[in-house]
């Protein structure tokens, strides 16, 4: 179960404009301001200050749609450190939220399309529906929303219709020309289907759109752009010089994507040590990266993978 689960919290991520979970990057400017107590909780990942945050709203203002949709953002926070017995309960509560919202405000655009990645990507034991994830989806373009774009995406890719997939980016990249956070998200998401071309198509467009830029939030793009250059070279072979420079330059200047830790940019840099045959160097960031190993999971499997985790991670 918990595969469809990662494809709702990656498909509300990219939508949301971020590209760490989805409570992460929710823009609580788009709600009522009595909803802005949330935000601490949500950018923590703390289902339980949000619980008790809601109780409180919900006492002191009642249900809305607004209320609904956070609710069901909150169980799918409660979803990320469930036992495999209680997933399908929080599941189906997160959908009824969502529906519930709809029912409150039939326009609720995030509602609608959090509705279209569950219904989409869930089994039908827990209401999953593709013929009801293309109401919602139909909905969404009935109101002109930003997000019929992401929903088409979302379609095609549990249809497996490739064209149909790169067609919706296409529209999506022209309705906002000058978003270079979708560029990034786009790139980060065929990197891990080895889809290297259309990566880097995408990562040299969004590198000319922030390069010149003095804005704080495109200079986090920035760094969510070279090191997803840097692991394009590592996984791929490819764009070598320019992928060690970026990922050097992360380093070097002490910036990380939102989330990581040092640890991932010395393994990508290995990796591309180790593609430009420069062994010696390779070994010593391998050999840095596994200092970091202890506290991340992922991290300890893709050096373990890579052949150099030792016991100590």
């Amino acid at each position: 179960m918990r595969h469809w689960i990662l494809a709702v919290l990656i498909g509300l991520a990219t939508a949301f404009g971020g590209t760490a979970m989805a409570q992460q990057s929710i823009n609580f400017e788009q709600f009522d301001p009595i909803y802005q107590p949330l935000e601490e909780a949500f950018r923590n990942g703390d289902h339980k200050a949000a619980q008790r945050v809601l109780k409180g709203m919900e006492r002191q203002h009642g249900k809305t749609a607004d209320f609904e949709f956070l609710s069901g953002i909150v169980t799918l926070l409660q979803m990320n450190d469930a036992g495999s017995l209680r997933l399908p309960f929080l599941a189906r509560r997160m959908r009824n939220h969502w529906l519930q919202a709809v029912e409150y405000d039939p326009n609720h655009e995030l509602a609608h399309f959090s509705l279209v990645q569950y219904l989409a990507n869930a089994p039908g034991i827990v209401g999953g529906s593709l013929d009801d994830a293309l109401k919602h989806r139909d909905r969404l373009h009935e109101l002109d929303s930003e997000h019929r774009f992401m929903a088409d995406i979302v379609i095609a890719m549990v249809q497996e219709d490739e064209a149909a997939e790169l067609a919706a980016w296409d529209a999506l990249f022209a309705s906002q020309p000058e978003n270079a956070q979708i560029r990034v998200n786009y790139a980060a998401q065929k990197i891990n289907q080895e889809q290297y071309e259309r990566a880097l198509e995408q990562l040299q467009a969004a590198l000319t759109l922030v390069a010149a830029s003095d804005d704080e939030a495109d200079t986090l793009v920035l760094t969510q752009l070279q090191y997803q250059w840097g692991k394009l070279a590592a996984v791929s072979g490819h764009e070598l010089d320019q992928g060690a420079d970026f990922l050097a330059d992360l380093l070097a200047e002490d910036r990380l994507p939102e989330g990581m830790s040092q640890g991932w940019v010395q393994f990508r840099l290995a990796q591309v040590e180790q593609h430009r045959q420069n062994n010696d160097r390779a070994q010593q960031l391998f050999s840095a990266a596994e200092q970091f190993a202890s506290d991340d999971e992922n991290l300890r499997q893709a050096l373990t993978e890579q052949g150099r985790c030792q016991r100590t991670c």
